[in-house]
């Protein structure tokens, strides 16, 4: 399953973010010190898709696709916009879906995508 693109065909619109997060623990310490070690050893990479002007039909297809996947349990491919990497193990950071509706019938969404590494 692959994330819905717009009429336009683009994955995203400006001010769209990508970037990458470490997965570190911190122990902190009664006299003040702290301990950080990683988790993984690889960065997750992470996208937030900010989308607006969104007509019925789009909004709709991220429904769907936000519904089939049951939320942030299923994995599904994901093209990252700005290089058109494919990444083909990813999920939805969250399991809630926020499209807001505005009058005049125009959409608008923002959807948090992370790489699932194992």
């Amino acid at each position: 399953m692959e994330f819905p693109r717009l009429k336009t065909g683009a994955l995203a619109q400006y001010g769209s973010v990508e970037g990458q997060r470490f997965a570190t623990r911190v122990l902190r310490f009664v006299d003040g010190g702290e301990q950080r070690f990683a988790l993984r050893g690889e960065a997750e990479r992470r996208w937030v898709v900010k989308l607006a002007q969104l007509d019925e039909g789009e909004l709709a297809a991220l429904e769907e696709f936000f519904q089939a996947l049951q939320g942030s349990s299923q994995e599904f491919e994901f093209e990252d916009p700005r290089t058109g990497s494919v990444y083909e193990r990813c999920r939805l950071a969250e399991d809630t879906l926020r499209l807001n509706l505005r009058e005049g019938h125009e959409g608008e969404a923002e959807i948090e995508i992370v790489e699932v590494r194992d």
